[in-house]
């Protein structure tokens, strides 16, 4: 959404209104952050009852949040790409572009991961328990059970399932939220004369 901003200030007609494209990618932007939320309840509830279906949906939702990004993230490198000045300064979107393409390889990688691996995996599960009876365990008594016991295990059986996404989610992903807050920024270069006239007006 501030790459979306930044470049639709640096256009020549950056004053009016979105374009119904620019609004879109806002409403992507918006919808893959509630998308994003409201998975995390159903992870949360799928692990408390101890039933997979959950945890489909979740990671469905995942998906769908991050897999309306990709479009918007070339759409705005294309564009990025295509804005050289603004009212006579020299702009340099570098740095906005390579953020842009970073988290188009980031998206198009997760999704991808998510779709082969990870909703595979769980719809496995979810049948495998289903195949065996076992029902639901009690909301209130899961919840208990995630907050207050820890099972620690070295047996390789007990991660490979689970080994890549949490390698992933808990490593790259951290420093991945961590950077987007300090996301580049446009530089627009002044001409000279017109840094000469700024200071020149500061000093009076």
């Amino acid at each position: 959404m501030r790459a979306n901003q930044e470049i639709k200030m640096l256009k020549p007609d950056g004053r009016g209104p979105l374009t119904w494209i620019e609004s879109g990618i806002h409403g992507c932007a918006m919808a893959s952050v509630m998308l994003c939320s409201v998975a995390e309840l159903f992870c949360n509830y799928g692990m408390c009852v101890s039933n997979y279906w959950w945890n489909i949906i979740e990671v469905s939702l995942w998906t769908l949040g991050l897999a309306i990004l990709i479009p918007c993230e070339v759409y705005l490198y294309l564009e990025a790409g295509r804005i050289q000045k603004h009212r006579g300064a020299q702009v340099d979107l570098t740095q906005t572009r390579q953020f842009l393409m970073m988290m188009f390889v980031v998206c198009v990688a997760f999704v991808g991961h998510l779709f082969y691996d990870h909703i595979p995996m769980c719809i496995e599960m979810w049948q495998k328990k289903e195949a065996a009876g076992i029902p639901d365990r009690d909301f209130w008594d899961g919840l208990e059970s995630a907050m207050f016991f820890r099972t620690q295990t070295d047996n390789w059986d007990n991660w490979k399932s689970d080994w890549l996404w949490q390698l992933a989610y808990f490593s790259g992903a951290v420093w991945m939220a961590l950077f987007l807050a300090t996301a580049p920024r446009a530089h627009v270069k002044m001409p000279a004369k017109k840094v000469e006239a700024v200071e020149t007006k500061k000093n009076k």
